[in-house]
């Protein structure tokens, strides 16, 4: 099953790093229909989103790696390698949107487009590779923003846990 997990990774992979590169290229092969104006507006979000799904990618075939060497191989950790470039491709239209509102900025000066298109390839690596330590610190700050004690989800969560345990 993890041959099946390690091919899907290299196919999305190849795919991102085909397109990613077709869009700096500024081919654009596959988004010939588009005009230059929508273009211009999708650029960003679709070099996140690519470049997400090359940090998932990086991260799954890592942990393929680390797994096999360590004959530590079993099938709880099947279903993150499926889920992982949807979780890196919807951390990216969330850092895609906070930096699209203001609220993260690339830089206090203005860039060049490559630079900038460069920066938006980094952090949408970043997001597709390191998802869960982002999910958590995301977890923290809407429990903060919202008021709840964060312990307080640690406390639900053990307790699902115990009585997951209770009942097998």
């Amino acid at each position: 099953m993890y041959l099946v997990a390690l091919i899907y990774i290299i196919i999305y992979a190849l795919s991102a790093l085909y397109l990613l590169f077709d869009l700096i290229t500024v081919r654009n092969f596959w988004l010939s229909n588009v005009s230059a104006e929508h273009l211009d507006n999708m650029k960003p979000f679709l070099t996140l989103l690519l470049s997400s799904l090359l940090g998932s990618a990086s991260l799954g075939i890592q942990a393929i790696f680390h797994f096999q060497v360590t004959s530590k191989l079993d099938n709880k950790h099947l279903l993150g390698y499926f889920l992982c470039p949807l979780l890196g491709s919807i951390l990216s239209f969330f850092i895609f949107s906070l930096i699209h509102t203001g609220l993260i900025a690339l830089s206090g000066e203005s860039t060049s487009s490559s630079a900038s298109q460069y920066s938006l390839i980094v952090i949408g690596f970043i997001s597709g590779y390191g998802w869960d330590p982002v999910l958590t610190k995301l977890q923290k700050l809407v429990f903060e923003v919202l008021g709840v004690e964060f312990s307080t989800f640690d406390k639900y969560a053990s307790n699902e846990e115990a009585a997951d345990g209770k009942s097998n």
